[in-house]
């Protein structure tokens, strides 16, 4: 299995000095599932609730908002 993120150093070697885990997740395709998921929030029936919005650059600031807790809602990486 290869990570979706790979953090490595210039020459190619995997960097562990930076404090960065990757972890890789897999879901099975639900087409259906998703349409009906669309439909609720294009209903306005369900709004996710968004604690903190980052940029890829601050993930470090995310993460570290997500482990003080007491959160509202999802900490949300904006790409």
């Amino acid at each position: 299995m290869t990570p979706s993120l790979r953090v490595t150093r210039s020459e190619g070697r995997p960097s562990t000095h930076r404090k960065v885990r990757t972890t890789v997740n897999q879901v099975r395709e639900d087409g259906a599932g998703l349409a009906e998921l669309a439909a609720i929030v294009d209903a306005g029936q369900a709004r996710p609730r968004i604690d903190s919005r980052y940029g890829l650059r601050d993930v470090r600031a995310a993460y570290e908002r997500f482990l003080r807790g007491k959160l509202s809602g999802k900490v949300v990486l904006v790409f």
